[in-house]
């Protein structure tokens, strides 16, 4: 064999590793693009259905925090109408207000 047919055999079979290897990475990337596409869909829908949850924690704090203050409103009015009140005033604080919503 010369020295010729063992560089175009060697070039040949550099061809054909070439097309093999782009064919493996066009058979593999398209899986993982849409593997990638399904995912990155799958997050976008949970971050929706979180932030729907979260708002509906907000609300609930919000009411939460409406009825604590109507209650010591409450607590206000009926302290100052007894004796006590007459002598001290009702606590007006430090209470600890749970805000957590924005």
């Amino acid at each position: 064999m010369s020295q010729e047919s063992n560089g175009k055999t060697t070039a040949g079979l550099v061809v054909q590793i070439a097309t093999i290897v782009v064919s493996i990475v066009a058979a593999v990337s398209t899986p993982i693009i849409l593997m990638y596409s399904k995912v990155n869909a799958m997050e976008v829908e949970m971050t929706k259905k979180f932030e729907e949850v979260e708002t509906q924690f907000r609300a609930l704090d919000q009411t939460r925090n409406i009825q604590f203050s109507d209650q010591q409103r409450t607590n206000a009015l009926i302290w100052n109408a007894t004796e006590l009140g007459k002598h001290t005033p009702y606590p007006s604080g430090p209470f600890f207000q749970p805000n957590i919503s924005k």
